[in-house]
């Protein structure tokens, strides 16, 4: 009992020291509290990252077509060039596509042959945008499945559009927002392309990340956005002002930022060339992607004999680096 007494005076006196030394000290005891506070806080704010980041990644992958989604590119321009001399290249082309096509319907659920890039001018009565790169595509209607787009008003772009050549597009929500406002489109109005007028057969619903998307009714959106009316404006809301417009928080932005176009009526208007830009497919499973590959690869080299003037990327090579990015994050 002596033993027990002792420990409880010695407790009694360490705790009355400690109070002292903090009343004595308080800039030091606010600091070292400070620091504590801080580090905890920072530890729980990373975690917090690490797992926003994570699941953002995971919905993102989703949304366009997941593990099952690998792209057919050319080379760059430098490589692809030295081939063009030395073994008369021609990049992608359609008939790569209907290669790909006959030797692997099997395992193929979409497949979207693509033509895009260059710097195109939208116009709708005296409101404008500039846009580049993938923003306008020749495709054929295969590209919404095969990027997860449902159609909101009027209909896809069909076969049907491609053997006619027509001049139909279906724009994305952002295109519909900055051109006709809220409530201003309706199936059949005509935009300008280049200077080249374009019946908007159908629009695509929009697109928000779970984290991004309004939590309560229509009250909640983004004020109205106003759209571009002048040149300045134009050159303005390109890049990162349109980024800042409808990107901040919404990783799936670019899936509203879509004017597709026949890559017949594409390639007659803007592209006459006949290498494709990429071709997009999308596999009924991923079970062995792998062996996917290898045998679209398979399909590809039988139309070049001796060398290789195309380059295959997959989902799972991207997921793969980023699931090692989150580790060393959480690490």
């Amino acid at each position: 009992m002596k033993k027990k007494g002792l420990n409880i005076s010695k407790l009694r006196e360490s705790l009355f020291i400690g109070i002292k030394e903090i009343r004595y000290n308080k800039t030091r005891s606010f600091l070292t509290l400070f620091g504590i506070m801080l580090g905890v806080a920072s530890l729980i704010a990373m975690m917090s990252i690490t797992e926003g980041y994570k699941k953002n990644f995971i919905e993102f992958m989703d949304a366009f077509g997941g593990l099952t989604r690998i792209s057919v590119q050319n080379l760059d321009s430098e490589t692809l060039n030295e081939m063009v001399t030395l073994y008369d290249a021609k990049g992608i082309t359609m008939s790569d596509v209907e290669a790909i096509v006959a030797d692997n319907s099997d395992i193929i659920e979409f497949i979207s042959p693509q033509k895009s890039g260059g710097r195109f001018l939208i116009r709708h009565g005296n409101k404008s945008m500039r846009l580049w790169g993938q923003a306008v595509v020749g495709a054929t209607s295969s590209f919404a499945d095969i990027n997860g787009l449902e159609i909101q008003d009027g209909r896809n772009i069909s076969d049907f559009d491609e053997t006619l050549t027509s001049r139909v597009t279906v724009i994305g929500s952002i295109i519909r927002q900055e051109l006709f406002g809220d409530t201003g489109f309706s199936p059949g109005d005509n935009i300008a392309i280049n200077g080249r007028y374009m019946t908007v057969v159908g629009s695509f619903k929009e697109y928000r990340s779970d984290q991004s998307r309004p939590s309560t009714g229509s009250g909640s959106r983004q004020p109205h956005r106003q759209a571009i009316t002048t040149q300045d404006q134009v050159e303005h809301i390109t890049g990162r002002d349109l980024w800042r417009k409808y990107g901040m928080g919404n990783p799936l932005w670019r899936k509203n930022m879509n004017i597709v176009v026949p890559i017949s009526t594409f390639t007659v208007l803007f592209r006459p060339e006949e290498r494709l830009s990429t071709i997009e497919i999308q596999f009924y499973d991923s079970v062995d992607i792998d062996g996917y590959v290898e045998r679209v690869k398979g399909s590809l080299r039988r139309l070049r004999p001796g060398y290789e003037d195309f380059d295959i990327s997959t989902s799972t090579e991207l997921f793969e680096e980023t699931q090692k990015q989150m580790k060393t994050m959480s690490l």
